[in-house]
């Protein structure tokens, strides 16, 4: 899935069921990176940009309620889900561009 993120941000995700608790994960497919100073676009990914998380907690979600009904049968079924899911807190993003990349860059605002 694609999310926007900083610096410190707290991100939920999918059940990863490869990585524990305090583990860092890598991000290496980014689209976008942006600074005040310019944005890079990925065609598909940017190179060199990565994204460094780490995995907080690894939990259940909040009950999602199932609810069966058919009326005048005297049908009602009612079922609850958890569903597995990761929270990671983004470290840092890093993004070396060139220096002849930037000078080739056009200007949004003449």
């Amino acid at each position: 899935s694609q999310l926007k993120v900083t610096k410190d941000d707290q991100v939920v995700s999918e059940w990863l069921k490869d990585y524990e608790v305090n583990q860092q994960i890598v991000f290496d497919k980014v689209l976008l990176v942006a600074t005040k100073d310019y944005t890079s676009l990925g065609r598909p990914f940017v190179e060199s940009a990565k994204v460094y998380a780490t995995v907080e907690e690894q939990t259940l979600s909040k009950k999602v309620i199932v609810f069966k009904k058919k009326r005048r049968k005297d049908y009602k079924k009612s079922r609850g889900h958890r569903q597995r899911i990761t929270i990671l807190r983004i470290d840092k993003i890093v993004h070396d561009i060139p220096e002849e990349l930037l000078h080739r860059a056009i200007p949004l605002i003449p």
